[in-house]
């Protein structure tokens, strides 16, 4: 009998670490534990967790440039990856994301914040297992439904470019064009976060509304020369099928696999888009909490700054009181006093110095917020 429960490997180079986290995720779980990027490597030659918890901090681990290889390869492409580290810099964060990682957790944690992301990942893990199973359905549908017809090639090619569209227009794109092929033209309907959008037709056209009043109506609708085909979460709609019968047949075959692809590609960029807004969110979250802790600096930068001159001043005065109480000459006291200007000078030279460097930092926060913003 094959186990069903999810596997999880922890990669940490502290056993006493290692043992805590598989207490906390066995009776949920299996799970294997590893002390170093070898023996991790070694274990992934027969063993596919569907999440790996990484501490990049050991020197045998390495975790950031050892996710970004197993990332690499084709096998492990489907495993999520959660760093744990005590570093929760903004820079730790960005270089864990860009290494591949899918999530972040700073130390100390809560148990339950380390089940709940590990979960997470796995309930992400099973939607794309699903999407992959739908998708080698639709292939086999596609293959029994079109292995006679002389459009077997056309279908095939449009199997290879739908599955590399990267948004829902350029999925749009795809099928009128290869409709077109098949000599008719078409129009395309996609639910985007439980929105209607349009493609190759206004939204208030003849095609717009017949796919909208089809949607319920079942699979397959035809009206007059018009033809609806409707999936779960997109319509293609066909301006005049043909007269002949037999190609008439074919075209529906046509449009049964093709919409079962578009459903299926559909989910897959929608979960890809919500993944990267996550991930973006995440990063946009540490860029504010930065901004905020140099506004607090600044704050507290300016009050100590003022604080100081005050003091400074106070001690000019009480060093000029001292002079003339000890009957100091107008030169020793004007040489005195020299001083002391001089090194308040100084102190404040040295202020400016530092407040010029905290605003070039917030410049550069403010950028970086800039950046990720426009991506």
């Amino acid at each position: 009998m094959v186990n069903s429960l999810p596997l999880v490997m922890v990669v940490d180079g502290d056993e006493i670490h290692r043992e805590m986290l598989e207490n906390m995720l066995e009776d949920d779980m299996l799970v294997i534990s590893v002390g170093s990027a070898q023996e991790c490597l070694n274990s992934l030659q027969y063993k596919k967790p569907d999440v790996m918890i990484v501490d990049p901090e050991n020197e045998n681990i390495k975790g950031f440039e050892l996710i970004a290889n197993i990332r690499n390869s084709l096998e492990q492409q489907a495993c999520s990856f959660i760093v744990l580290t005590n570093d929760n810099s903004f820079d730790a964060r960005i270089q864990a994301y860009e290494a591949g990682a899918n999530d972040f957790i700073s130390k100390p944690f809560q148990p339950e914040e380390l089940l709940a992301k590990v979960q997470l990942n796995l309930n992400s893990k099973s939607f794309y297992k699903k999407l992959k199973q739908d998708a080698q359905e639709a292939m086999k549908t596609a293959l029994s439904a079109m292995k006679q017809s002389s459009d077997l090639g056309l279908v095939l090619r449009f199997m290879e470019e739908s599955i590399v569209t990267e948004s829902h227009s350029a999925l749009a794109d795809v099928i009128v064009d290869y409709m077109g092929q098949f000599g008719v033209e078409s129009s395309v309907f996609i639910i985007i976060d439980d929105d209607a959008h349009y493609y190759h037709c206004s939204e208030d056209s003849q095609e717009a509304l017949l796919m909208a009043m089809c949607r319920e109506k079942g699979r397959i609708v035809d009206v007059g020369l018009v033809t609806v085909i409707n999936g779960k979460n997109a319509s293609i709609l066909v301006k005049e099928m043909p007269t002949d019968e037999a190609r008439y047949g074919e075209i529906k075959d046509v449009l049964g696999i093709m919409i079962n692809l578009a459903d299926a590609r559909s989910k897959s960029i929608a979960t890809a888009n919500a993944l990267k807004d996550e991930q973006k969110f995440g990063v946009q979250a540490s860029v504010q909490r930065g901004i905020a802790k140099v506004n607090s600096m600044q704050s507290q930068l300016a009050k100590h700054t003022d604080e100081l001159s005050s003091l400074m001043l106070s001690f000019r005065g009480r060093i000029q009181e001292s002079l003339l109480a000890v009957g100091a000459s107008e030169h020793q006291e004007q040489m005195f006093l020299e001083m002391v200007d001089d090194s308040m000078e100084q102190m404040e030279s040295a202020f400016n110095g530092v407040i010029r460097l905290e605003s070039d930092f917030k410049g550069l926060i403010k950028e970086l917020t800039g950046m990720i913003q426009s991506k």
